[in-house]
């Protein structure tokens, strides 16, 4: 929940600066993805199987 308000209001302070904005953006996007990835790799493949 902490992490959500965070990347929120980096967000709102990058509202101005495109570049800085998308500089950001494919920080998170990188993070998020290598974060799946390491999940995939330690956890089951199957769908239904988180609870």
């Amino acid at each position: 929940m902490a992490e959500e308000q965070k990347i929120t209001i980096i967000s709102v302070k990058y509202k101005d600066d495109e570049d800085a904005r998308q500089r950001f953006m494919d920080f998170i996007i990188d993070f998020l993805l290598k974060d799946k990835s390491e999940e995939k790799e330690s956890g089951s493949k199957e769908p239904g199987d988180e609870t």
